[in-house]
């Protein structure tokens, strides 16, 4: 029994890390995307007339202008519909968060917060994200800022 379940360990690792590798072929090959990551996107959950922030993680990809966003890269391999996604052209870029948000954000995540805002499901929509890493929010900032200022307006 013991070697059953060291081979399913082994087995399910091996199969991680091919989903990995073929994500990240088919982002860059296929989607030409600019920039790919797991992040946690801050949401606003109200409940008995007080509102509660809460943090969800989110599988990301900047695609030429656009900001996608689905539940889980697992979601992205299997072809569903992206949860969510911003228009990055027209009036769109970074923004400073909310001091209401920056409330709730720790200190030691404030490094790693982003808030983003363009066009979204018919209407101007802001998210507010937080980056795996510092170096990972300057990466995406980046990013935002060239898918930005490509505007075809």
């Amino acid at each position: 029994m013991t070697y059953y379940w060291e081979a399913r360990r082994v087995c399910f690792r091996e199969f991680e890390m091919s989903a990995q590798t073929r994500r990240n072929l088919r982002l860059q090959r296929l989607w030409r995307a600019q920039w790919y990551s797991m992040l946690e996107i801050m949401t606003t959950t109200v409940e008995s007339g007080a509102s509660e922030i809460v943090w969800r993680t989110a599988f990301a990809v900047i695609h030429g202008h656009r900001l996608l966003w689905w539940k889980s890269a697992m979601a992205f391999d299997n072809g569903d519909a992206a949860e969510g996604q911003l228009f990055l052209q027209g009036h769109a870029g970074l923004a400073t968060p909310t001091p209401l948000e920056m409330k709730a954000i720790k200190p030691e995540d404030s490094r790693r917060v982003i808030s983003v805002f363009g066009k979204g499901a018919g209407k101007q929509e802001r998210i507010t994200v937080l980056a795996p890493t510092h170096k990972e929010k300057v990466k995406l900032e980046e990013v935002i800022g060239f898918a930005v200022a490509g505007k075809n307006d």
